[in-house]
């Protein structure tokens, strides 16, 4: 099944910034948006992971309303990353897998495994600042998965 979003509609004040979008994303599918500036992506996605509600339409994650799925099962890549960038990288996923539940020994046990499977070990100790934002976006986000799930550790 996957995602499916029926007819939905979305107003700021009389500004229509969603009007009666469908579509379908099938489970394990990674998919994006791809628009200009005020085209109604982060409001989508936003109503996707129930930050916003829509004024009508439905949104269902394998059938069932958005708003009973668990937030640890979703998953949202934005363009801004909302990492600090003082932080070691090692400092920040490991604040952000205990902030998930994991104790800090296991943060740290995962943590040890993960940056050597994606051979990044090396950059543990730098701050996130000083990677690219091209690393911040692509290896810190799979890196931070692992500190929202409870099968890895």
């Amino acid at each position: 099944m996957g995602l499916v979003v029926e007819h939905i509609n979305k107003s700021f004040a009389e500004f229509l910034v969603i009007k009666d979008l469908s579509m379908e994303v099938k489970e394990g599918a990674i998919f994006g948006f791809l628009g200009a500036n005020g085209a109604g992506k982060t409001t989508t996605m936003r109503m996707i992971l129930d930050i916003l509600r829509p004024d009508s339409g439905r949104i269902a994650w394998n059938g069932k309303d958005v708003r009973e799925v668990p937030r640890r099962n979703w998953g949202y890549l934005p363009e801004e990353r909302g990492l600090y960038p003082k932080m070691k990288v090692e400092e920040l996923l490991i604040f952000l897998a205990r902030l998930n539940g994991l104790t800090k020994v296991a943060a740290e046990k995962a943590l040890d495994e993960w940056l050597e499977r994606f051979q990044i070990a090396a950059n543990r100790k730098r701050r996130v600042e000083e990677l690219s934002k091209g690393n911040q976006q692509s290896w810190m986000s799979r890196l931070a998965a692992w500190t929202r799930s409870t099968r890895m550790c």
